[in-house]
């Protein structure tokens, strides 16, 4: 009976298959957000980071900050501590400062589910998560799998897949050779190796793609509403309005008549300058944050 489908389309199937199966493994299940301190039971953090979740229980949420902050100076893009201070910021109703906080965990532990959810649960209560813009297959694929997974966990599995295909298509080879020599009945096409290389070639792009994406310094708005301008100057022409908890790409920083501006690309809009206080990145210090207009210092 003749297939009803081309050699194209069976590949094409196939490589949906090996994307789905992969996306399955690497990306974590969202799960219910609890708007609650991370306990010292399940962190190695000293011990002041008790006092700090018991100051922020009682609702002292400065003292509570101050001490988070002193010790994420310690301990650098701890996704404990940033989803703590993400925490405290989003009790001081500073949606933005919060998104960003957990955004720059992120960066270093892109498949933290702690900080997954608490992104996706505070993204529906942004103000405005995001304006007009064109469609960028990028940016969606980055969403659900380029920014959420590990690069060690893709490089891991690809190398797994590398030497699993190789086993079974070896071991076909091998069996057709025989068949030849014997002039017996050929072995069917070892689909679980073809199933196995294209997994192994989506993870290799995979792979490629984070690194790609890594490249990109992004940032979180972090004041409610700003006006991104044709050039670094207060006087320049606004181009478009960029709202709370917005990310953007930064593409360069510069000083201008002793005001720090930043040069920001809105993913699939346009591009402009803001103020450099208005946006928090991941390379910025966590306190930075706290420190836009109308954010407790």
């Amino acid at each position: 009976m003749k297939s009803a489908y081309t050699p194209n389309q069976i590949l094409v199937r196939l490589f949906s298959i090996a994307a789905i199966l992969t996306a399955t493994i690497l990306v974590p299940l969202s799960a219910s957000f609890s708007a609650e301190p991370v306990s010292s039971a399940s962190t190695s953090l000293p011990a002041d980071f008790t006092s700090g979740v018991t100051a922020f229980k009682g609702r002292r949420f400065e003292e509570a900050k101050q001490i988070f902050l002193a010790l994420e100076s310690q301990h650098p893009d701890d996704p404990t501590l940033l989803l703590n201070l993400g925490l405290i910021a989003q009790k001081e109703k500073q949606l933005g400062a919060a998104m960003g906080l957990w955004r720059k965990g992120l960066a270093s532990h892109p498949s933290n589910d702690s900080l997954l959810n608490a992104v996706d649960w505070i993204r529906p209560k942004l103000p405005k998560a995001e304006i007009a813009r064109r469609i960028d297959l990028w940016e969606q694929w980055r969403g659900s799998l380029f920014g959420r997974v590990s690069p060690l966990a893709t490089i891991t599995l690809s190398a797994l897949f590398l030497f699993a295909a190789g086993a079974y298509l070896l071991r076909w080879w091998g069996a057709r050779r025989r068949a030849y020599a014997e002039e017996s009945a050929l072995p069917a096409a070892p689909l679980t190796g073809i199933v196995m290389s294209l997994l192994f070639v989506f993870l290799f792009l995979v792979s490629g793609a984070i690194f790609i994406d890594r490249l990109d310094l992004r940032g979180t708005i972090i004041v409610e509403k700003t006006e991104v301008r044709s050039a670094p100057e207060a006087s320049a022409t606004p181009l478009f309005e960029a709202f709370e908890g917005m990310e953007v790409i930064v593409r360069e920083a510069r000083s201008v008549d002793d005001a720090n501006w930043r040069r920001v690309t809105y993913p699939g809009g346009g591009t402009g300058w803001i103020r450099g206080h208005e946006v928090f990145t991941a390379k910025d210090p966590s306190i930075q944050a706290f420190k836009a207009p109308g954010v407790q210092p």
